[in-house]
């Protein structure tokens, strides 16, 4: 009497079902004054950007990048010329 073996599969589990989005808004995208080619090319950048969809580690190009940890909701764009209010850069940095 041969006993038959038990056979264990084991398998990940799947990635979360939960979808990250950046909450990117149309009117964040600002006009350049005396560009309006420009601004049409921002607009299609953003809705061209809309369609994509967050990057995986099943993705080859992404695959040692996790991005799970990423806090989409919380990005947000600068005010209009925040950065002048910034130190300036050391000069030990602009050295080449």
């Amino acid at each position: 009497m041969t006993e038959t073996p038990k056979i264990v599969v084991r398998t990940r589990r799947g990635e979360s079902a939960v979808k990250q989005d950046f909450q990117f808004k149309d009117s964040w995208v600002r006009d350049i004054p005396g560009s309006p080619q420009l601004t049409a090319q921002r607009q299609q950048a953003l809705q061209q950007f809309k369609t994509l969809e967050m990057p995986t580690i099943r993705d080859e190009a992404w695959r040692r990048t996790d991005v799970r940890g990423l806090q989409t909701g919380q990005f947000t764009f600068p005010q209009q010329a925040a950065y002048q209010d910034l130190p300036a850069a050391p000069a030990s940095l602009l050295q080449p």
